[in-house]
């Protein structure tokens, strides 16, 4: 079933706004890069998968290491780097994935605070904005 969900807050900017509007579906499949809505506390929150199970993350300085290689995310570009200094580093469990807001300085509700989530919390996969339409130039 696809859903309408109106975005509730900036933690997704610059790719998705506090206003805008998605369409979303249910799915058991989940990728690398994929925008998903879980549920965690009884709040629904939408983040990006950053890694899947058994990928190594490495946060340092603000910057995002996945298996050993520095991300390198287009979607980021414009904005400034990640105020975020905690040192994280693990092994993404079974059935667990690590999600983060693309942006990165306001973003909270992270896995960067509330770990790896677990596949069955999350609910929906964000397929398109609907709104605001953006022409093409």
């Amino acid at each position: 079933m696809i859903k309408i969900r109106k975005i509730k807050n900036n933690s997704m900017q610059p790719t998705l706004k506090n206003g805008d509007y998605v369409l979303t579906k249910k799915s058991k499949k989940f990728k690398r890069n994929q925008i998903v809505i879980f549920n965690f506390q009884n709040t629904l929150i939408i983040k990006r998968i950053i890694g899947i199970e058994g990928d190594h993350i490495l946060i340092t300085e603000g910057q995002v290491h996945l298996n050993k290689l520095t991300i390198s995310n287009d979607y980021l570009k414009g904005l400034p780097e990640s105020n975020y200094t905690d040192f994280h580093d693990l092994t993404i469990p079974y059935n667990n994935f690590y999600v983060l807001g693309d942006n990165r300085r306001q973003s909270s509700k992270d896995s960067r605070e509330i770990g790896s989530i677990k596949k069955n919390s999350i609910s929906e996969i964000v397929l398109i904005r609907i709104w605001p339409i953006k022409f093409f130039k």
